[in-house]
């Protein structure tokens, strides 16, 4: 890894962070859910529209795998009703489907 790759992870680190930061300000809330079914969807409760709603799943996959394009990357986005699912790939190679509930913010 070269210097500009290290500045560029560290980069995009300092910006993940402070997503963090203003979604835990803004008040959002997750259960204590895996998300590693359908039946046992992550619940996110308290953003205030859809697009934060999705911002606090990107939040949680960063809380919970590390930094996103670095550690993990996004392989699919899918759902409807308030019922997403997220297919990301590990650094590994090994894939992951994490499910979550944002219906507390849907459509707002």
């Amino acid at each position: 890894m070269g210097l500009l790759d290290i500045f560029r992870t560290l980069q995009l680190r300092r910006r993940q962070r402070h997503l963090l930061e203003d979604l835990d300000r803004g008040g959002v809330q997750y259960s204590d859910n895996n998300g590693e079914t359908e039946e046992d969807r992550i619940v996110i409760r308290g953003a205030p529209t859809a697009l934060d709603g999705t911002a606090a799943e990107y939040a949680w996959l960063i809380r919970r795998f590390g930094t996103m394009n670095v550690d993990w990357r996004i392989r699919s986005h899918s759902g409807g009703g308030g019922f997403d699912s997220v297919v990301i790939q590990l650094r590994t190679g090994e894939e992951k489907t994490i499910c979550f509930d944002v219906t507390d913010s849907y459509g707002k």
